[in-house]
């Protein structure tokens, strides 16, 4: 079976470290490539990740909209929202504008790796941290 094709979006170049380690220990996961902001949305075109791991609040743009851009050039990109916001509105929004999964950074290491499956699987992922705000499978 092929891995997973991820690119990271973060202008944290710390948080970008660590996914990358944390995908390295995953056989089926494959880093291939990163980036801090606007520049992510042309980088999809010529990566063609199957997923992109994006922080919301990027210094020069809105994550929001750059998770729309990409998916406007790939459709079938599947964004997962790693970010330290965990405002429900924000939240549900990411979901409305297309995010298969969202995890809050403080639940990373124990929720991104099961955020990355489940969203190969088709299925919505709701970080721990947000289950308190009644997010499920069918409510995000």
């Amino acid at each position: 079976m092929s891995p997973i094709n991820i690119m990271v979006v973060d202008d944290d170049h710390s948080w970008r470290d660590f996914v990358a380690a944390t995908l390295c220990k995953e056989q089926s996961l494959a880093l291939v490539g990163e980036a801090s902001g606007l520049e992510a949305i042309q980088m999809v075109t010529t990566l063609q990740p199957s997923m992109v791991v994006l922080e919301l609040n990027l210094r020069d743009a809105n994550g929001l909209e750059v998770g729309q851009g990409i998916l406007d050039i790939a459709p079938h990109t599947k964004l997962i929202y790693l970010s330290s916001e965990s405002d429900y509105d924000v939240v549900q929004m990411a979901f409305r504008l297309g995010a298969s999964a969202f995890v809050v950074k403080s639940d990373a290491v124990s929720d991104l790796i099961a955020a990355i499956h489940a969203a190969a699987r088709n299925e919505v992922f709701v970080s721990t941290q947000l289950m308190g705000y009644g997010f499920t499978d069918s409510s995000a």
